[in-house]
């Protein structure tokens, strides 16, 4: 079973190799799946046709031939034996010869061989069709890349293709752990003790198993609710803020995560991390808002003036006030403030403008903290005020 999944593993490298040795090329008939659900039926059309399957199931069924072969040809010489031992038996039945010893002997050794090996055939048919299996899904994976790369970027098939790509990685242990569970039922291996473990031998497995068990449920996480994805750029922070790494995220396994750091070198870190941390990811700066815009958004000055000129600070404040409420981009039913908040040590006087944009005024941010600025100034002027 072992050497079935490492030949296996072996296989897919160099198809990874060869796929990387030859980038794919545009053909006529690509074109940009229209949803999720055509993305999913282009890939599955194309894995699915007589080339792709013969393909994935070529190996796996020349070498399953192999092994049958070989259990048939020890029945076989099994059973010729068996007739000459049968025969020489009879015609020496009072004189039992060293020879017969001997054959009687080989005869045995083969039978346990063979039952040996029909076993071994059994175990090797399930592993041969869990790689069967992974290979399919790593042609269907592979269609699936290829699909996405006519897509838009940050739209619903890059993401639904995103998800599928993060969900590979699940479904090739899921294969490979049924696999194993098949393989030691048709050896006759009960394996309802090594699930219920109990005692002190179940505490004990709980404890060493529970770092294990919160990444995998972590990953799992991951997998299902995609706050990022291979080839995205993060960072994380503390709860405090504080940046802990930035990079981009190389590949994410069930049970840790690997990021390309800034400096180019790989750091991996267990999936739970992220559960403790800010997940900031630089690669979906959300660009659309959809038909109503983005939402409202505060603006907050604080502009020092000198302290001389406190006392035109209510005349600045309520001509600062008309401003902002004659403004179109400012929303008139939030609160409008504008007033000097305090004083410094420096001989400043601070003066603080407050309020909400409309949704066209975060749109248009920029344009209307100038126009705040500029009616501010022009308040200063009017009563000889001066920044500090």
């Amino acid at each position: 079973m072992w050497a079935t999944l490492a030949l296996a593993a072996r296989a897919e490298a160099r198809e990874k190799e060869e796929n990387a040795e030859a980038p794919f090329q545009v053909t006529s008939t690509s074109r940009a799946p229209a949803n999720a659900v055509d993305l999913l039926q282009m890939a599955l059309f194309r894995s699915s046709s007589a080339s792709t399957l013969s393909k994935a199931i070529t190996t796996p069924i020349v070498t399953l031939i192999a092994l049958l072969s070989a259990t048939k040809a020890i029945e076989l010489g099994i059973q010729l034996l068996g007739l000459a031992v049968g025969k020489g038996a009879r015609s020496a039945a009072a004189r039992p010869t060293i020879a017969m010893d001997v054959a009687n002997a080989i005869v045995s050794g083969l039978a346990t061989a063979h039952s040996v090996l029909v076993v071994a055939t059994n175990v090797s048919v399930i592993g041969l069709i869990a790689w069967a299996v992974l290979r399919w899904k790593n042609t269907v994976m592979l269609e699936v890349e290829q699909a996405m790369n006519y897509a838009d970027d940050g739209g619903p098939v890059v993401a639904f293709g995103s998800l599928l790509v993060g969900l590979s990685g699940l479904v090739s242990w899921l294969v490979v752990g049924s696999a194993v569970l098949g393989s030691l039922s048709v050896m006759n291996v009960d394996i309802r003790p090594l699930l219920a473990l109990g005692g002190v031998s179940g505490l004990v497995a709980g404890f060493a198993a529970q770092s294990v068990l919160v990444n995998t449920l972590a990953g799992v996480q991951i997998f299902l609710t995609r706050p990022f994805a291979v080839g995205e750029r993060l960072e994380l922070r503390t709860g405090g803020g504080g940046k802990v790494v930035s990079g981009v995220v190389v590949s994410i396994e069930p049970t840790r995560t690997i990021i390309r750091g800034d400096d180019g070198f790989p750091i991996s870190m267990s999936n739970r991390a992220f559960n403790d941390m800010l997940v900031i990811n630089h690669s979906r700066a959300m660009n659309s808002w959809g038909p109503l815009g983005p939402p409202p958004r505060p603006l907050q000055l604080v502009i020092p003036i000198r302290i001389t000129d406190a006392e035109h600070a209510e005349k600045i404040g309520h001509d600062m006030r008309e401003a902002l409420r004659r403004n179109p981009l400012v929303d008139h039913r939030q609160k409008v403030t504008a007033s000097y908040s305090g004083f410094t040590d420096f001989g400043k006087c601070h003066f603080t403008l407050r309020c909400v944009s409309t949704r066209l005024g975060a749109v248009r941010y920029q344009q209307l903290k100038d126009s705040v600025l500029n009616s501010f100034v022009e308040a200063c002027k009017k009563y000889d005020a001066t920044l500090a």
